[in-house]
């Protein structure tokens, strides 16, 4: 914690290290040499609330705290929801979210999305005329990312950056189309992001028929941070409505 010391005690201390001088100084004129001299230590501590310095801090961090929780509450009390659909940023869980709409940019710490295009198909065509069929239906997705570090940067380098939430399901991306049939996937270009200039690629998703509907009704395309990328909890996340 930052904090500051009070003139009170500046000049106290000041006060003993004079005295601590004037001993040494005297010891060793009076001592013939002989090692006399007295340490003294002297803890400062930072001022607690009601003295000089302190209620200032306190009434600081009880602003920022306040801003905060103003900031991110609920979800469904501001409204963040697939019913009122707003947009903005909130909590769910003990989790921030940063909730926009398809088309609206998604401003994370460290990255903006945007989700330029969303198509669904039984069987993908790669540039060659390799195919690959889906178990189920295939939802691509074509987003515009931009690297707001001040480092080049993967994404979603190991396919664990994003993820499709249709209903109360999760899906994770199929690596195969990526890899195999989808020339422009990051996986497949694996280039590394330029700080400040827009990439974009595409991710593909298998999911089975019969939750397709939820993709314009309730869909979310979820996005983390790059330092959060394979991590077991993003916080915040960022979401993506795949509907209107």
């Amino acid at each position: 914690m930052t904090f500051t010391i009070s003139r009170k005690v500046l000049y106290v201390v000041g006060g003993i290290a004079v005295i601590v001088i004037a001993g040494v100084i005297g010891a060793l004129i009076g001592g013939g040499g002989r090692d006399t001299t007295v340490v003294k230590t002297v803890e400062v501590t930072a001022p607690a609330a009601g003295e000089e310095g302190g209620e200032e801090e306190a009434a600081f961090e009880a602003e920022e705290e306040e801003a905060e929780t103003a900031e991110a509450g609920d979800c469904d009390e501001k409204g963040i929801n697939s019913t009122v659909g707003k947009e903005g940023r909130c909590t769910e869980e003990g989790t921030t979210l940063v909730v926009v709409d398809k088309g609206s940019v998604l401003s994370l710490e460290e990255l903006d999305a945007k989700l330029v295009g969303m198509e669904t198909a039984k069987t993908l065509s790669g540039e060659y005329g390799e195919t690959k069929s889906a178990n189920g239906v295939y939802v691509v997705f074509r987003l515009e990312v931009t690297n707001k570090t001040h480092s080049p940067v993967y994404f979603d380098s190991g396919q664990e950056q994003t993820a499709l939430y249709l209903g109360e399901n999760e899906y994770t991306e199929d690596f195969e189309a990526e890899n195999w049939v989808l020339e422009d996937s990051f996986l497949n270009t694996f280039e590394k992001l330029q700080p400040g200039a827009p990439v974009t690629g595409s991710i593909a998703f298998d999911v089975p028929r019969s939750v397709l509907p939820d993709l314009h009704k309730t869909g979310n395309l979820d996005i983390a941070n790059f330092s959060d990328e394979g991590e077991g909890e993003w916080d915040p996340i960022g979401v993506i409505r795949t509907y209107e």
